[in-house]
């Protein structure tokens, strides 16, 4: 999770987030639970192992999503049907 990411969720228009090689272990739902304009999402390279459900719900522009270098044992993406994924 991120500690601070309240502070992205004020940036309104921002469209590439770049947050690999961050040793993140766990993606949770608050932490993208904020309308975005989000199309690139780079998560690589962390040490992520879970990922809730519903999390990349509100990134309703994401297009490309780079999961690779993970430690990934489930995760659900059926609602991004548009998405690029790189795993």
């Amino acid at each position: 999770s991120f500690d601070n990411l309240f502070r992205i969720s004020t940036l309104n228009n921002l469209e590439k987030l770049d947050m690999s090689c961050n040793k993140l272990k766990r993606i949770q739902l608050k932490d993208f639970n904020f309308k975005n304009q989000i199309s690139y999402l780079n998560l690589s390279n962390n040490d992520i192992e879970t990922i809730d459900n519903h999390t990349f719900d509100k990134c309703s522009v994401l297009l490309i999503l780079d999961l690779s270098f993970n430690k990934i044992k489930v995760f659900s993406y059926q609602r991004l049907n548009s998405v690029e994924f790189f795993l």
